[in-house]
Formats: structure tokens, C-alpha cells, sequence
């Protein structure tokens, strides 16, 4: 048995030798990077090769586009116009309202009309920039939105061919506040009016909304997900 034993290892013996070579190869590319670019590539395919989702009724976008600020002669939209925006949209009874613009400084007009529609629309969520280096890459929020709550993060991850595929949960400052996201901020917004929270699974850093559980990724976790879409923090 022995002599057949070694004949067989023998004989196979290139195929011992090429799979774990070829393996640890491979390996050692994807711990290097250089299969980053094709990985991306292969999950934008899978991406975009799912069945288009629908209009979803529920949300409505309005987008302030360079035509409208040639068409009013501004090159940035003044808080009074800003604030009639608002208001039209609070008559539409809507349960949150995302105000992705940068509002940490007037810019009048009407200063004092939009400070009171922040401070009587408690379904509005502003947005701050908290990554980067305090003064130069971040932006501070509305004072008003900030001291009522209703302040989102609205930084992105930009992966290395300048896309973005991932989105943030929470973010924290450098004084050590936690900062919802502005997407985030949004839906629990919307789910509050359906019961739905997030609720702490006690005794462990878990925590549900509605019927899903999310979980702080681990060290291991963390390096396979890096590897598949680069490193997400929760």
C-alpha cells in the first residue's frame, strides 16, 4: 500500500505542487490590491445586471440645478427663496423633509424667514460635513436645526476609482458626539410614523429596526468586506 501510495503522489505530483502555487498567488494579489479594480468592476455588473426598482411614490426629490440659479441671476440660493421652498413643501403634509444644502451661514435675503421655518418644522433634517480636518474640510450644521436634533451627516466614501458603493450609519465627531447620517436620520423619520426604532439589544452592541439586526463588523469581517467593497464603518 505504502509503494502504491507514494506511485500516486508521484504521479500527481504537479498538481500538488501547481494548485496551492496558484493559490497562494491569487492570495497574495488580492492582499496586494491589484485585483481591487476587477472585484469593483465584477460587483458594479452584478449591480447594475439586477431588475430595475421602481418609482417609489413615497419620496420626491427637488433639485436646484444651475439652469435655476442662471434663470434667477444667483450664484447661490438665497435663504428667502429657500425658505419659500420649504414652506410650499410643508403643505404637502410630507412626514420628513432632507435639506442636503449647506446652511451654516446667511445668505440674505430673508435670513429670518428661513430661521423660523427651521425652528417650526420639526420633520426637517439639515445636513453637516463631519470627516476631515475641523475648519478647512468640515462643515458646520444650522444652529437652529442642530440645537432642535435635526442634523444628518452627509459624508460619503469614495472608493478608489472615485465611486461611491457604500453608505455611513453614524459618524463621530472629534469632541466624541455621534452623529446620525443624513440618509439615516431621514428613515427613521419616516419610520417613526409606523412605530418602527431602533431599539438596543441589551447586552451586546447589536440593535434592530423593525425586523433587522445589525451588527458592529468584526476584525475578520471587516478585512473579507474590505477585500469584496473596501472598509465601511458602522
Amino acid at each position: 500500500m505504502w509503494e502504491g501510495l507514494k506511485h500516486f503522489f508521484w504521479q500527481t505530483r504537479g498538481v500538488w505542487v501547481t494548485t496551492p502555487t496558484v493559490a497562494g498567488f491569487v492570495i497574495l494579489l488580492r492582499f496586494a490590491g491589484v485585483l481591487q479594480g476587477w472585484e469593483w468592476d465584477l460587483f458594479d455588473f452584478y449591480m447594475k445586471s439586477r431588475p430595475p426598482e421602481p418609482n417609489d411614490p413615497r419620496i420626491a426629490i427637488v433639485g436646484i440645478n444651475e439652469n435655476d440659479l442662471h434663470r434667477r441671476n444667483e450664484s447661490i440660493i438665497s435663504d428667502e427663496v429657500l425658505g419659500k421652498l420649504l414652506n410650499k413643501l410643508k403643505t404637502q403634509n410630507p412626514r420628513a423633509i432632507g435639506l442636503d444644502i449647506y446652511r451654516d451661514l446667511p445668505v440674505p435675503p430673508g435670513h429670518e424667514t428661513l430661521m423660523q421655518v427651521f425652528e417650526t418644522t420639526p420633520n426637517l433634517v439639515g445636513i453637516q460635513k463631519v470627516a476631515g480636518e475641523v475648519g478647512w474640510e468640515t462643515v458646520a450644521p444650522p444652529p437652529i436645526l442642530k440645537e432642535k436634533g435635526q442634523v444628518g451627516a452627509n459624508d460619503l466614501i469614495f472608493d478608489g476609482d472615485n465611486r461611491v458603493r457604500r453608505g455611513l450609519i453614524s459618524l463621530d465627531t472629534q469632541e466624541g458626539e455621534t452623529v446620525y447620517s443624513f440618509s439615516l436620520h431621514l428613515a427613521l423619520h419616516y419610520l417613526n410614523k409606523e412605530g418602527i426604532g431602533p431599539e438596543m439589544i441589551e447586552g451586546s452592541e447589536q440593535w434592530k429596526l423593525g425586523k433587522t439586526l445589525f451588527s458592529p463588523l468584526t476584525p475578520t469581517m471587516e478585512v473579507m468586506f474590505a477585500r469584496m467593497q473596501g472598509v465601511i464603518n458602522c
